[in-house]
């Protein structure tokens, strides 16, 4: 089975996610210290809940917070990384796929049918109010019964590369998404790739 993450990986949502940050930050009277989606790439915690935390934020608040954030992300307008659709339709005719993510659900599910795409899953993985993958992707792995040791994470964060290990699990990293080379380099993925057409190379050959 392959797992893909989904912001970063697939849909093309940092620049969505860097106006919400803003937003919150501002409702909250605090200083986001990201001004670009380069500061973003170089700064942004993939355990989410720690760029609140670093900055002020109480759980009570992190909770209030949470509780509007999708509310205002309109995904339906967030694009598709150009080439993600064939990489996927191709892999679909091989392997299993699915979707591990901390996004809700069922925007994800609504992204995926909206692209064409929702079919080439058996199964979409989401909605959390803590940013720990490794019981998401155990959970992917569950819908097929599939071997871990047999699977692949496909992640542009440094969570996503970590939970993949901690499940026994191959992985590879995407630099086109949340994090820089430089900052996947450190968590040696079993490969990095710079673009979604890679992706079909790296995966066949692990």
């Amino acid at each position: 089975m392959i797992i893909f993450d989904f912001d970063g990986v697939i849909a093309d949502s940092l620049e969505a996610h860097l106006a919400n940050y803003k937003r919150v930050f501002k409702n909250y009277e605090r200083k986001l210290p990201w001004e670009s989606s380069d500061d973003w790439r170089n700064l942004y915690d993939s355990s989410w809940e720690n760029n609140f935390y670093k900055h002020g934020f109480s759980e009570e608040e992190l909770k209030e917070a949470f509780s509007d954030y999708f509310d205002h992300l309109d995904y339906s307008a967030v694009p598709i990384f150009d080439g993600i659709e064939d990489v996927i339709r191709k892999l679909s005719e091989s392997h299993k796929l699915g979707v591990a993510s901390t996004t809700d659900s069922e925007i994800i599910e609504r992204r995926l049918e909206q692209s064409g795409m929702r079919e080439q899953f058996v199964g979409v993985v989401g909605s959390s109010a803590h940013s720990n993958k490794v019981e998401k992707f155990k959970k992917a792995l569950t819908m097929t019964g599939d071997d871990a040791s047999q699977s692949i994470v496909v992640g542009d964060t440094a969570s996503d590369i970590s939970a993949g290990k901690a499940n026994g699990m191959r992985t590879i990293a995407v630099s086109y998404g949340w994090y820089t080379r430089e900052r996947l380099e450190a968590e040696s993925p079993d490969a990095i790739v710079d673009s979604p057409e890679a992706l079909l190379e790296a995966i066949y050959c692990l």
